[in-house]
């Protein structure tokens, strides 16, 4: 990213992310609690050369105040957050593919943002003309696309097969009561050799932390039953372990009447997905696996399809 540095802290108040292991570039690093013990440590190591990631956009003037004033950590030694996300994004998105045409399920979705400025052109697909996440959004998000098409996810009956040449899913697929089948048709309707990126929830670190990871087997069963959007399977475990004090603002009578008209909103997570079962998943189809890591955005699994 920056030939010139090394980053070699990620740093979050949040007690749920400290711990988790990121990949910036081709190092993993470990998200680390803004701690005395720990800056004695690293400025032990690296004296005053290094630099350090804030990948809490919720603490980041929290911790940027400690180090400076607290540690004495010099200012030029904090890289600025937008900065490094511009040029770890820079990285990730360097592929030919993301030049040409390409459909977003979902969205639009900010990390995009280059994407959507580089493209030939990006179409994208949702379920309804309006959602819990459209309503609020200004005119301009929507603009990024050329075309709008309302599909299932695992429908996709307006898109022509090899239509595209890639593919973008952010915190999307957990939405989808079938991922296999979804996969099977965003599969379907990418060039050989498109490219897939899939953007999903890391529940260390959101709302569905206390919840059992899905497996391999329960997304099959799924699949082979051809399960649809009225399914309710999850609903009882979600009701009894979703966090709400990590979701935006709502009284839990409200959150149970949205999850019961689920299939209107298509606000519920039906599946936890782990890095291993998106490893998993990519074996199923014999995709090419890219890059597969957490980042502060979630889980992401960039892979090369049907080439």
């Amino acid at each position: 990213m920056f030939p010139q540095h090394e980053i070699v802290a990620l740093l979050d108040n949040d007690d749920r992310a400290v711990g988790k292991r990121y990949r910036i570039g081709t190092s993993e690093v470990v998200v680390e609690k803004n701690a005395p013990a720990f800056w004695k440590a690293l400025k032990q190591t690296y004296a005053d050369a290094f630099d350090v990631f804030i990948t809490s956009t919720k603490y980041q003037a929290d911790i940027r105040d400690g180090l400076v004033r607290a540690m004495a950590v010099p200012p030029s030694c904090i890289l600025d957050h937008d900065a490094v996300m511009d040029a770890y994004l820079d990285s990730l998105f360097a592929d030919e593919a993301l030049a040409g045409c390409g459909v977003e399920i979902g969205g639009p979705t900010q990390m995009f943002r280059q994407i959507y400025a580089r493209c030939t052109a990006c179409d994208n697909v949702n379920f309804a003309l309006e959602n819990l996440w459209s309503r609020n959004a200004p005119p301009e998000k929507t603009s990024v696309f050329r075309r709008i098409i309302v599909n299932e996810a695992t429908a996709l009956d307006d898109v022509a097969s090899h239509a595209y040449d890639f593919l973008l899913s952010s915190h999307n697929l957990e939405h989808t009561a079938n991922p296999l089948k979804a996969l099977r048709e965003f599969e379907r309707v990418l060039r050989p050799g498109g490219l897939l990126l899939l953007l999903l929830p890391d529940k260390a670190v959101t709302f569905d932390h206390d919840r059992p990871y899905t497996t391999m087997e329960h997304l099959l069963a799924d699949e082979r039953n051809d399960v649809d959007e009225h399914d309710m399977t999850h609903l009882e475990e979600i009701l009894k372990h979703h966090d709400l004090s990590m979701d935006i603002p709502m009284t839990y009578e409200y959150f149970v009447r949205r999850c019961l008209a689920n299939f209107e909103n298509r606000g519920m997570h039906h599946h936890v997905f782990s890095l291993e079962l998106l490893e998993t998943i990519a074996a199923h189809f014999h995709w090419e696996v890219l890059d597969g890591c957490r980042m502060a955005a979630g889980l992401m699994l960039k892979a090369r399809v049907g080439a």
